[in-house]
């Protein structure tokens, strides 16, 4: 039994010294472990305001392309305004033109046509003393003739 008590204090004294093994071995793999976890939190970090930074940046440069964005599209928006304010004085001066054009080619058309009237009336009034100055010239003829041969009975 004394043998059992000896091999007993030897088997815990062992365990004891192989567990302050383990001990200082897992301290060591978590002292390791929170270096890394450590590492990692520093490297993250300073990737994180690394990348902050360069969000910061980018937004920055969204902001001025919109602003930019912004300034064109309202330059557009004036040039689409002022092409159709001059597409509409264009088409009120066209339709001015046209209404002016259509009065003038009415009056011309009347006017083409009171001549045209004018003209038969001339013409009638032409035929008129026409046949008023043979008419005439007939009678004078006949004077002519008979006056002739009275001056032929005279004679």
């Amino acid at each position: 039994m004394e043998k059992f008590i000896t091999f007993s204090e030897t088997y815990i004294d062992e365990c004891i010294s192989m567990s302050t093994v383990y001990d200082t071995v897992n301290q060591e793999k978590i002292k390791n472990l929170e270096n890394f976890m450590e590492n990692m939190r520093l490297e993250f970090e300073g990737k994180s305001v690394e990348y902050l930074d360069k969000f910061k940046q980018l937004e920055s440069e969204k902001s001025k392309y919109k602003a930019q964005i912004n300034v064109l599209e309202e330059k557009l928006d004036n040039i689409k305004s002022e092409k159709t304010s001059q597409k509409t004085s264009l088409d009120e001066k066209y339709r001015g033109a046209m209404n002016e054009y259509a009065e003038r080619e009415a009056k011309l058309i009347a006017q083409v046509e009171d001549l045209k009237s004018q003209n038969r009336q001339l013409e009638m009034e032409k035929t008129q003393i026409l046949a008023k100055n043979d008419k005439e010239i007939a009678m004078k003829s006949q004077q002519l003739q008979f006056s002739e041969i009275q001056i032929c009975q005279l004679s």
